[in-house]
């Protein structure tokens, strides 16, 4: 058994103050505590979390002195100091007022109704819900027991009811008071009875009434205390004033005596497992059995001494033991911790233990250079060992023990051998002045009682019982100033030195076959020469092409494996550890890239199972070598410190292991070494949105329970950061838990996040459904059986939500559907217009054929026109001709009568027209007939046009030259150019001339 440290918490790791009032655990794993002043206070392991009143929340705690919390379920029961009672519903997170506990109501009691400030503490509660409370005044010392009935369904409304309705459901609760001298109370196993003692009575609440019950005789001459929660347990267990332990029955009818506890003992606590007594500032566990109910007081299972006296003690459901006083906040002992005893606290133990338990329990160890620290020996023998190392204290330096009672120290030039039975010893001066400086696994003990010991380049091998040595030679490799860290010897009896330069091998002896020159040497007795031998020698360094070499030349420690005799463990400075098979040469390397916490190996120890237990700046590391498994211990798990020191290590003939570090040196046994087993509870217990933290009831709206209770949250798209922290409520070393967590529809490997850290934070995250899970595991890597999780919904922007979908769908549909409608009348309309083109073509086709036959007879008719119009050409070509003719003949006449007649024949004949009116008529006629029209359009035209230009017009129409016109018209041809001259300037400023005229058909 040995007496661990306590783990303190205190205001530097968040507690609100020192001052601890009462501390519970509820059914979900968190511990709950209260202070004066602060409040009510959760704690996760990592974090505080505080409740303070708050006058302008009606929701919130009614004082800040808390004194007594008890659970019950969804709801806590908080007792304050003068301020009432409380029940806090941990889902909502609101707090509500018990009023009748509250000096300002009164208790309807024949006392003040004003009452002094009073404490309230929760006994019991019955299965129809009610709760039996005791009541404290301290100033008139007034025990008060209050039974308080609440009305159907009150537990289920009043959670989420309204200022208003709260008022309404406290109002209707049932109180009943009775004022005693004291009240020690407990639920009975049905769960349905309540005991209270009033003086020398014991008495019991059954049917509404008060029912008197035998009492154990001598169980009343003192105020008796119960040591078990009758919940847990279902009997009560109650302590008499001579330590008697009586159990009671159903209902208190009857008690059976079941132990006795030691003089001055006082049970305060029972568990599963074990009886925790207290005895001033100890606190002790002893083993405990329930059937047959038995106590073996022999032995305690653990110890635990505090410094001072705490009234306060909680065991949580890990069995850790949780102590708190008045000013000191809290300590916590975790009897399943490792017990990693530490000697000589605050001083560096940066040299190997000198150890021999073999008899007489002779333990050593050199520290900060001070000489040797000798514990648990005989007097005498101490005296003996002290003296040699005080006479040369300044020279001794290293020190170790073999297993036949001998000791060796190792200084500068020699080295001593103390024989421990005989207190005797024996000095031998080295081949040169160098102290051995380093570690003291320079010193290697042979089977039989022979030391090994390297010395510069010099390997010296001494023989005490026959006072001679020999020496091997291996500064033909050029390290004579080599530093040896450690020396090992395999199974095929090769030595291997650790340095500073790499691994040296010295092959065994058999094969040394030259001797060489001798070195000096001198014992006590005599000076002789020192016979040296060289010998095959083999230094292993880092090849850069071979990547199955030493990984680092700088080798620390050495171990041979002692389940496989062929294995070399091999601690490096940077490379992490080294194993080598002797068989096949080939080195296999363990650092941080395959989970190695450090690559600094300062030491090698294997305990029974061949388990590796390595020292190095971040702890003690177990290496198990069959599975690859590895575990860090750190200073949280008790160490003196997380850095050790350079071959500060040793294991002793008991099996104990002994690692020196920068503040001491620690000393266990590697099969007290337990795992927790205990699987955490894991729970949600904080939220963050961009950074800001959210609360249940905040303003937000965000969280309608606490993040604890809450299964979903919705956020907009604009909140999409979000920060979840979380706990698993073991609280056996809270730092070193473990999570494994990821956020299902984001990330698409499951648990695919394995760290330290209790919180996690999601940056802009898209908008979608979600499902945060997180698994928790203690320290020794025990997870969860099942995980935290809450869903989280992050809503679109109102452009990408599924009514904005829904509309762009509805809008797109009709958009589709007045496409589709265009399309189908355009395509109708295409239809119609075909057909109607068909249809327009049909008729035209018949059109075209009713044009033909019309153009046919048009034809027919232009033809027969064309030739009426040839015909009247002719006819009037036919009249001109005559009437040419005529006038030809007439004037051939006329010639012919001047000839005859003379002159005034022929005047007469010239005054007289040639042309006749019915001549003209007929004239005009033919012309009409030729040229439709052309009169009239002549006319219009033109309607200063005389008779006489009309006749001169219609001839220049047929192209008649001027002497045929002047003929015709029987003037002469000056006549008509000047009458056409005439005419043409008289129709000049026409907008159309003559001779277009004259062109028209």
């Amino acid at each position: 058994m040995v007496a661990q440290a306590l783990m303190h918490i205190g205001i530097e790791q968040g507690l609100p103050q020192g001052f601890v009032t009462h501390l519970m655990q509820d059914r979900e794993g968190f511990i709950w505590m209260g202070s004066p002043g602060t409040g009510l206070n959760r704690f996760d392991g990592h974090r505080f979390l505080n409740f303070m009143t708050n006058p302008f929340d009606p929701n919130s705690i009614t004082g800040g002195n808390v004194y007594s919390i008890t659970d019950l379920g969804d709801y806590l029961f908080v007792g304050t100091l003068g301020e009432g009672a409380n029940l806090y519903h941990k889902k909502t997170g609101r707090f509500f007022h018990l009023p009748f506990l509250d000096q300002r109501y009164g208790l309807n009691l024949k006392i003040k109704n004003k009452l002094p400030a009073s404490t309230s503490a929760l006994l019991a509660k019955t299965k129809d819900g009610t709760l039996w409370i005791r009541s404290h005044h301290h100033s008139i010392d007034v025990f008060v027991l209050s039974r308080v009935k609440f009305p159907r369904g009150f537990w289920e409304n009043l959670a989420f009811s309204t200022p208003k309705d709260q008022h309404k459901w406290l109002s209707q609760m049932e109180v009943s008071n009775w004022r005693m001298d004291n009240v020690f109370s407990a639920p009975l196993e049905n769960g349905e009875t309540l005991c209270r003692m009033d003086a020398d009575k014991l008495v019991a609440w059954e049917k509404n009434t008060w029912k008197p019950l035998p009492v154990p005789r001598g169980l009343l001459q003192r105020p008796f205390f119960q040591i078990s929660e009758a919940i847990a347990t279902q009997v009560d267990y109650w302590q008499t004033a001579d330590g008697e332990i009586w159990r009671s029955s159903s209902k208190g009818s009857h008690w059976k005596k079941v132990g006795k506890a030691p003089k001055g003992i006082d049970v305060i606590q029972f568990t599963q497992n074990f009886a925790l007594i207290r005895n001033g500032n100890r606190y002790e566990a002893f083993p405990l059995q329930w059937s047959p109910f038995f106590i073996n007081w022999s032995k305690p299972k653990w110890t635990v001494d505090t410094k001072e006296e705490r009234y306060i003690q909680l065991i949580d459901s890990s069995g850790n033991l949780w102590l708190a006083n008045r000013e000191l906040g809290l300590l916590k002992f975790s009897p399943i911790s490792p017990a990693f005893n530490t000697l000589s606290t605050e001083k560096s133990a940066f040299l190997y233990p000198l150890l021999h338990n073999g008899w007489g329990k002779l333990s050593c160890h050199n520290l900060s250079n001070r000489g040797l620290t000798i514990i648990g020996s005989p007097k005498k023998l101490v005296d003996f060992v002290q003296t040699i190392c005080d006479g040369d204290k300044d020279q001794l330096s290293l020190a170790k023990s073999d297993h036949q009672h001998t000791l060796w120290l190792g200084g500068k030039g020699h080295l001593v051998w103390l024989d421990l039975v005989k207190q005797t010893s024996k000095s031998f001066r080295l081949p040169y002045p160098y102290p051995i400086e380093h570690p003291a696994n320079e010193f290697f003990l042979e089977p039989d009682g022979s030391i090994q010991a390297p010395i510069r380049g010099v390997l010296v091998h001494l023989h005490p019982a026959s006072d001679s040595a020999t020496a091997l030679d291996f500064r033909q490799l050029g390290l004579s100033d080599l530093r040896i860290y450690a020396v090992e010897k395999t199974a095929d009896q090769s030595f291997w030195l650790a340095t500073e330069k790499g691994l040296l091998r010295i092959f065994p002896k058999s094969k040394t076959r030259i001797r060489t020159d001798s070195l000096w040497v001198s014992s006590l007795a005599q000076a002789r020469s020192l016979p040296v031998f060289k010998a095959r020698t083999k230094l292993y360094q880092p090849n850069p092409n071979n990547r199955n070499s030493l990984n680092n030349k700088f080798v620390l420690s050495l171990l041979a494996d002692p389940k496989d005799p062929y294995v070399l463990w091999i601690g490096t400075r940077g490379g992490g550890i080294n194993r080598l098979d002797l068989r096949s040469n080939q080195f296999v390397h363990l650092n941080t890239a395959n989970g190695l916490p450090d690559n600094v190996i300062y030491g090698i120890l294997s305990d029974q199972s061949g388990n590796l237990w390595l020292s190095s700046n971040k702890g003690l590391i177990v290496y198990h070598p069959q599975s690859g498994k590895i575990k860090n211990y750190r200073k949280v798990d008790g160490l003196q410190d997380d850095e050790f020191n350079t071959a500060s290590f040793a294991k002793d003939s008991r099996g104990f292991f002994y690692f020196g570090g920068v503040r001491g040196m620690n000393v266990f046994h590697p099969a007290t070494i337990k795992e927790n087993p205990h699987r955490p509870k894991v729970r949600l217990t904080g939220l963050k949105i961009n950074d800001k933290v959210v609360n249940v009831g905040d303003g937000t709206g965000i969280l309608k329970e606490a993040i604890d209770h809450c299964h979903t949250i919705t956020l907009p798209h604009h909140q999409n950061t979000v920060t979840l922290e979380f706990a698993a409520l073991e609280f056996t070393a809270s730092s070193k838990n473990q999570y494994r967590y990821w956020l299902k529809g984001l990330e698409g490997k499951k648990e695919s996040h394995l760290s330290h850290v209790p919180q996690i934070t999601y940056f802009s995250i898209p908008p979608g459904k979600y499902t945060f899970f997180v698994h928790g595991a203690n320290n020794d890597g025990v997870w969860s059986e099942e995980p935290a999780s809450i869903q989280i919904c992050i809503l679109p922007p109102w452009y990408k939500h599924w009514l904005a979908y829904l509309s762009y769908v509805a809008v797109c549909c009709a958009l589709l559907g007045w496409f589709w409608k265009q399309y189908k009348n355009k395509q109708k309309l295409k239809f119609n217009l075909a057909m109607a083109q068909k249809e327009f073509e049909f008729q035209n086709e018949i059109h075209r054929y009713e044009l033909m036959d019309i153009g046919k007879k048009l034809e027919l008719e232009r033809q027969e026109a064309e030739h009426e119009q040839k015909i009247y050409q002719l006819k009037l070509q036919e009249i001109t001709t005559r009437l040419l003719e005529k006038t030809q003949i007439l004037q051939n006449i006329q010639m012919q009568k001047t000839l005859h007649e003379g002159n005034d024949v022929k005047g007469q004949l010239l005054r007289s027209s040639i042309l006749t009116r019915e001549d003209w008529e007929l004239f005009q006629e033919n012309f009409s007939n030729a040229y439709p029209h052309f009169v009239e359009r002549l006319m219009e035209r033109f309607p200063a046009v005389t008779p006489s230009e009309l006749r001169l017009i219609l001839l220049m129409k047929l192209n008649l030259d001027t002497p045929r016109i002047a003929t015709i018209l029987g003037i002469s041809p000056d006549s008509v150019k000047k009458t056409r001259h005439r005419l043409r300037k008289k129709l000049q400023d026409q907008e159309i001339s003559l001779e277009d005229m004259l062109k028209e058909q």
